[in-house]
């Protein structure tokens, strides 16, 4: 099930896979049975305070690493953009309620698209994007290209004025720009970046936009993700090394 939710409107979307002795009778049956279970549901107890942190793993060693590795890639001209991730392993004094997490993003990072998917293996994936990848709307196509990021206690005007973050800021609306040409778009984009505000962060935002001429929303978010804000430059360069570097799976 997904829920999701745009200003006073929410919606729950429940699905179900077919096939086998899963016949879509069957699933009409049981999302309806679903339905009406939620409908007559009474409303949930507030939820526990979060646990106290007991411990944290250390991570900085390993990320300093791969922080040195990836400047000289970059220095070298071996990658324009890398981006790493960090992993930590917290221990908590009693089981967390990931609706806590989620709670807590939607306080502190409002605008962004915030998730709580269950996993398979029991458990959880929570998180917060002020990054859209796409989305389409009556034939037209909107992407976020979001690069060059500063804390809200910065001026946006030196946000703005960073020729760093521009120049980060501007391979990521290349990048963009030249996978939606490969498909056949004719991406259109503000000649400036804007300042656009989540949470605690200022991040350099440019709005692309383009016709849909026939191209499925699903072949084009495959062809983008993941985006440069993420991975990196050139994009099957950086994903090599982020295996390398990163001993880990990101997400799910």
């Amino acid at each position: 099930w997904q829920l999701s939710r745009q200003g006073r409107q929410c919606w729950l979307r429940l699905s179900r896979s077919l096939g086998g002795e899963i016949t879509p009778r069957l699933v009409a049956e049981e999302l309806w049975e679903q339905a009406r279970a939620l409908q007559q549901a009474e409303p949930s107890a507030p939820a526990p305070a979060f646990p106290r942190l007991l411990s944290r793993s250390p991570w900085h060693g390993a990320y300093r690493q791969a922080m040195d590795q990836a400047l000289h890639l970059v220095g070298d001209n071996q990658l324009r953009k890398l981006v790493l991730a960090v992993r930590q392993q917290l221990q908590l004094e009693a089981p967390l309620d990931p609706q806590l997490l989620l709670k807590g993003l939607r306080q502190r990072h409002r605008g962004s698209c915030r998730f709580l998917w269950g996993l398979a293996d029991g458990g959880d994936l929570v998180g917060a994007s002020p990054e859209r990848l796409l989305a389409v709307r009556q034939g037209q196509l909107r992407c976020d290209a979001l690069a060059g990021t500063a804390s809200q206690h910065q001026p946006p005007e030196q946000l703005l004025q960073s020729s760093k973050d521009r120049h980060e800021h501007e391979l990521v609306v290349e990048a963009i720009t030249a996978v939606l040409q490969q498909q056949g778009l004719v991406p259109r984009q503000p000649r400036h970046p804007r300042l656009a505000s989540h949470g605690p962060l200022h991040h350099l935002h440019t709005p692309i936009t383009a016709s849909l001429a026939g191209q499925a929303p699903l072949a084009l978010a495959a062809a983008l993700h993941p985006p440069p804000a993420v991975a990196g430059l050139p994009r099957r360069e950086a994903m090599a090394w982020l295996r390398q570097l990163e001993p880990f799976e990101r997400g799910a």
